[in-house]
């Protein structure tokens, strides 16, 4: 049992216990410096040879690169002497050229994907070699005739990948100067070479592996051409800034394209203003080196692996001496249900540990089981039983490097949680905690779904017997409010913040104490109004602490402190009893509404707040809250049905956030709905909410039951309201146009 890690005084073990403990130091501290010590001679040989590969790589690469500059060097030297030799003949025969003429006389040797166009001055197409075009093209307003339309210089013109007007193909755009006679521009000689005219004899797997890369950009950084090992090439891309950073460079990135890491290497191409890339794929470079990891860390592994083996074998011999020592642990300190440690347990852990002068940094992480109640109602207290059994077997289960596990009372468990960074230890396993209960949970033959609350405290703030309790419930109290209002797995670390807040609610929780003593309990009243005929029809009444030094505090700061103090009831019986002598005072037609939850409705007898004395129980509204959550117990319904059978109308608080479960909905015994929540705040001014607001406004009004709205903020919302089927409102608006005591008044 885990609980039983700790020593026990009256035991007589075999070995003394100096002893087992300096035996495991010495054990764990050897296999865990030869581990270290295996770990580091591989991690330095394979350092070693990735820095030789990384080297090897890129000198590789940057060879590459020279390459392929070269190759880009001749192939576009290529292009350029034929567009020379038309513009050459083109002017010492004042304009008459034919290509097919020159072709034939050898003066042209292009191949046989190679497009030669004549372009005159106003750029159109006026001849072309194999082929001519069918009809007339225009190409006045591509790329490379208007460079060269605007350029000064006689020079090689490279132009961007383009869908060819005369070819329909991608293709690369070289072109040079025509000149008349008179040595005016006449136009321009094209020669469009297809995208692999810069890659087909060089992008294969020989040079670029099987996922390497070749790329041509301009000196402007426009892409050219980009072509993979397989010798595709694609005149799309990113532009040259998105690669290396300079000439004679190279490094690994991610490909902006198809976002593959590789070794890029940079050259330019000699004679003209192109710039070569080379990237070689990361697989590739690697892929001795990989094997040879896998290797060394196949070797190492075996060796460590033995070595745990031989650990495990000392540690087997050592827990075998702790567990005779924990057989022997007291009774008294064992919860008889599930096995575990049991309150007292944990007292005296807290309690020999501040005994200790070496105190190391503790955790401990207390959780509550939000539904056990709903179990216990619903299947028996046998069945809840076997929960706990199941809940102790897998907290066990997630605890073996614990301190202590605790069943600290009924739902509520605890672990303690020392040693380095206990904090981290502990949220690491509160995530485990959460992660084991994802699921619904099955148990003698049912299923349920599980929502745990979780507190977490530290010795960090004060580590001194009862403290480190008392920290972790306070954040437990704190988790288990966030709970009831998301519904869901919700935990809480007690810091500097809730030291403080700590503090502030423990006077508050005395403030409620000596409230409902000594009559401080009172009603804050707002008023209920008629939105049709714009009268007060009653009001409002929730809680009202006052002080003894004359402070007022509102429900919301206080009725925490009255639930965790069990006075939540107490609180709301006093407040109705004030509020109903306030309304006598109003008339005899007056309302009093008070919003309560389904607890209250449950666990207190109707005589103690009803008072027909004072105050018809026909005048009674009673908004009751938590209807919705789950089906009702036979106790609830019988509650309501004797209020309604004495007059009381009794209304079912919708919050539409949350939703609306049909079927709850209908089935329960109610007059009306009290309707609350963001979706009436942004009504009418929603063209979502409005609708769906006014959807259950009239499917309450056709059910016959009538219908409250609360938060009114604006006049345009009381307007709104006040045209559908709604008896009554009420919201900081109606308080502050239709005051209480301007009413009483």
């Amino acid at each position: 049992m885990l609980f039983a890690k700790k020593s026990v005084e009256g035991a007589e073990p075999q070995v003394h216990p100096k002893g087992i403990e300096r035996a495991t130091i010495a054990i764990f501290a050897v296999f865990v410096a030869l581990c270290l010590l295996v770990v580091f001679v591989v991690d330095q040989a394979l350092n070693s040879a990735e820095q030789f590969t990384n080297r090897s790589a890129d000198a590789r690469a940057t060879a590459i690169a020279r390459s392929y500059a070269n190759y880009l060097s001749e192939r576009t030297a290529a292009a350029d002497v034929l567009a020379r030799t038309v513009a050459f003949q083109y002017r010492n025969h004042t304009g008459k050229v034919d290509l097919t003429r020159l072709v034939a006389a050898g003066l042209l040797a292009p191949t046989d994907q190679t497009l030669v166009t004549l372009v005159n001055a106003d750029g159109m197409v006026v001849q072309a070699w194999p082929t001519s075009p069918e009809s007339t093209v225009h190409l006045g307003d591509r790329e490379h005739f208007v460079a060269q339309q605007n350029s000064v210089k006689d020079e090689l013109y490279i132009g961007a990948p383009v869908f060819g007007r005369v070819s329909n193909v991608w293709t690369l755009q070289f072109t040079r100067k025509l000149f008349d006679g008179a040595g005016r521009f006449a136009g321009v000689v094209v020669v469009s070479e297809p995208l692999d005219f810069f890659t087909k004899s060089f992008a294969n797997h020989a040079n670029l592996g099987t996922d390497g890369a070749v790329l041509a950009f301009r000196q402007d950084g426009r892409l050219l051409v980009r072509a993979s090992s397989d010798g595709t090439p694609l005149p799309t891309g990113e532009a040259l800034d998105r690669y290396v950073g300079s000439d004679g460079s190279s490094n690994f990135i991610f490909d902006p394209v198809d976002h593959h890491r590789r070794l890029y290497a940079r050259q330019p191409v000699p004679g003209y203003p192109i710039t070569a890339i080379v990237a070689l794929s990361v697989r590739d470079i690697y892929a001795d080196l990989e094997r040879q990891k896998n290797a060394y860390w196949g070797w190492a592994f075996l060796l460590v692996l033995a070595l745990t083996a031989a650990a495990f074998l000392a540690k087997s011999y050592v827990r075998t001496l702790l567990q005779q020592r924990a057989i022997e642990a007291k009774i008294a300190e064992t919860d008889q249900l599930t096995g575990l440690g049991n309150r007292r347990a944990l007292d005296t852990y807290t309690t020999d540990r501040f005994k200790r002068d070496d105190r190391p940094p503790v955790a401990l992480v207390l959780f509550d089981i939000a539904d056990f109640a709903v179990i216990n109602e619903r299947y028996g207290d046998d069945v809840g039983d076997s929960f706990l059994r199941m809940v102790a077997n897998r907290l066990t289960q997630l605890t073996s490097t614990a301190d202590l596990v605790v069943r600290v009372k009924s739902d509520q468990f605890g672990v303690v949680l020392s040693g380095n960074e206990p904090a981290a230890r502990a949220l690491e396993f509160v995530r485990a905690l959460f992660d084991s209960y994802r699921f619904p949970v099955h148990f003698r033959g049912y299923s349920q779904d599980v929502t745990l609350s979780v507190g977490i405290g530290t010795s960090e703030y004060e580590d001194a017997p009862g403290a480190l309790r008392g920290q972790a419930s306070y954040a437990l109290d704190l988790a288990k409010r966030a709970t009831s209002q998301t519904q869901r797995n919700e935990y809480r670390v007690y810091d500097h913040a809730m030291f403080q807040q700590f503090g502030d609610e423990r006077g508050i929780d005395e403030a409620v104490h000596e409230a409902v003593l000594h009559g401080g309990i009172e009603a804050a009243c707002t008023p209920t109004l008629n939105p049709r005929a714009n009268t007060v029809v009653g009001i409002w009444a929730e809680p009202l602490l006052r002080r003894s030094t004359g402070e007022a505090l509102a429900a919301g700061t206080f009725m925490d402190a009255a639930d965790r103090s069990r006075l939540s009831n107490s609180v709301w019986t006093l407040a109705i009893e004030h509020a109903t002598h306030t309304v006598a005072r109003f008339g005899d037609d007056s309302l009093l509404w008070v919003r309560v939850p389904v607890t209250f409705i449950r666990d207190i007898d109707p005589d103690r707040y009803i008072s027909p004395n004072s105050l018809s129980p026909a005048r009674y509204r009673l908004a009751v809250s938590g209807l919705l959550d789950r089906q009702l117990d036979e106790i609830s319904v019988a509650r309501i049905t004797a209020l309604r059978g004495r007059g009381v109308m009794i209304y079912a608080v919708v919050n539409l956030d949350r939703g609306t479960p049909f079927a709850l909905l209908s089935a329960l015994p109610i007059d009306g709905l009290v309707i609350e929540g963001d979706w009436v705040q942004a009504s009418p001014a929603s063209s979502t909410a409005a609708p769906v607001l006014n959807g259950l406004i009239e499917a309450a009004a056709a059910t016959g039951w009538q219908t409250v709205v609360t938060g009114v903020t604006t006049p345009e919302q009381l307007a709104w309201l006040s045209a559908r089927s709604v008896a009554t409102v009420s919201g900081p608006y109606v308080d502050a146009t239709w005051p209480v005591s301007l009413h009483q008044n």
